[in-house]
């Protein structure tokens, strides 16, 4: 499929999407944060067929998600659709990528949940064992899911507990350099932080 348009990774939107020609149609492919993909679909795939996604089965990946999040592993979800209005799908000569894309990107078919391993750098180890023994706090701060960040913590040996970027965002500099989390989900602007 030839890739008509992206929309780059954000961390605020936690995805990024690419736009196809899919024969005389266009087809969006969506990857990034499980809950959000999940928030923005209304079916799933089983084998070739497509499903409503029900509580049911919106509960089961959410399950699966923190499964994977909690083996240390960064879980990306993967849908799409092909584009659409009122049933009726939209000619590919008929698309429009300078318009706003974002409108197109609810809908979707989710179509897995992948686990990625993204092991820490051996040396890491060691530089926190470094800095403990000069009295130094290490934290980590990740872009990672919760779930993943606690798991990664709990294999460096890092301990504390997890919160998400934006439960830090309003703590002064003061509090924050005392504070001991180990936060995940984290932007960069929270990242930047010292």
């Amino acid at each position: 499929m030839l890739r008509i348009m992206a929309i780059p990774f954000d961390s605020a939107t936690k995805f990024m999407a690419t736009f196809h020609h899919d024969g005389d149609r266009v087809r969006v492919c969506v990857k990034g944060a499980p809950d959000v993909l999940l928030e923005r679909s209304s079916s799933h795939l089983v084998g070739d067929t497509a499903f409503e996604l029900d509580d049911a089965t919106r509960a089961a990946y959410e399950s699966e998600n923190g499964a994977l999040a909690g083996q240390a592993l960064r879980v990306l979800a993967l849908a799409g659709r092909v584009l659409a209005l009122a049933g009726r799908v939209i000619p590919a000569e008929s698309f429009d990528p300078s318009a706003d894309l974002l409108p197109w990107l609810h809908d979707l078919t989710l179509h897995a949940l992948v686990g990625i391993i993204d092991p820490p750098h051996a040396e890491v180890r060691e530089a926190i064992a470094t800095c403990r023994a000069g009295g130094i706090q290490a934290k980590m701060i990740t872009g990672d899911h919760r779930v993943t960040a606690a798991a990664i913590a709990r294999e460096l040996g890092l301990e504390g507990e997890t919160h998400e970027g934006c439960e830090l965002d309003g703590l002064s500099q003061r509090r924050w350099v005392h504070w001991v989390p180990m936060p995940g989900r984290s932007g960069p602007a929270t990242k930047q932080r010292r």
